[in-house]
């Protein structure tokens, strides 16, 4: 029974990865509002969502896995910041080239990731805070602060990652918490500002 309990929280775990989750949530934006990241097509928005959110920001890490510095989620604490800063300059190109090309919506939504993992990178130095629940979250609460409150009910997609986690003994129930709420409050307060500022 604790096998079966294990192989259901790794496969939980390797589907919810932030960098895939990134590709739901992109998936969900273009389906329920498919012009919220005009000028780009559909197919154009999703094209560099996996480019920036899900090929080049964890690609050092399965070349740092294969060379056995680490493992494929970098579970010892010392090894991430490294990991951190690359994603957040891809995460930050992407949303640079989106903005010079127009799409601003889209370029919040790329900044909004490099908020968050710089926020996480700054964590990490105290505590090995939850990447798999911030990566829910963070993108939902774009989701949430574009598309409308009756979004929340898509917060519910992180119990079983909290599960998950929990389980394979990854993280506290502290630290992913705090990935949760990190998360969130980094993404909102991002998006508000945007706003404010390019309203103004």
């Amino acid at each position: 029974m604790r096998m079966n309990k294990i192989l259901i929280a790794r496969v939980i775990s390797h589907l919810t990865n932030a960098p895939l989750f990134a590709l739901y949530v992109s998936l969900i934006i273009l389906t329920i509002e498919p012009t919220l990241f005009m000028p780009f097509s559909p197919f154009e928005a999703f094209t560099l969502a996996v480019i920036f959110l899900t090929i080049l920001p964890p690609a050092p890490i399965p070349i740092a896995t294969l060379l056995g510095h680490t493992d494929i989620f970098v579970s010892q604490q010392e090894k991430r910041p490294l990991f951190f800063i690359f994603a957040v300059s891809m995460h930050l190109l992407g949303s640079i080239i989106s903005l010079l090309l127009g799409a601003s919506l889209f370029a919040l939504f790329m900044l909004s990731y490099a908020t968050v993992t710089t926020s996480l990178l700054i964590i990490n130095f105290k505590t090995k805070v939850s990447v798999h629940t911030a990566g829910v979250t963070g993108p939902l609460t774009y989701v949430v602060y574009f598309l409308g409150i009756e979004y929340t009910i898509l917060y519910l997609l992180v119990i079983p990652v909290i599960w998950a986690r929990y389980t394979l003994r990854a993280h506290t129930i502290t630290q992913l918490t705090l990935g949760v709420v990190d998360s969130i409050v980094v993404t909102f307060v991002t998006c508000t500002l945007w706003t404010i500022i390019t309203i103004s």
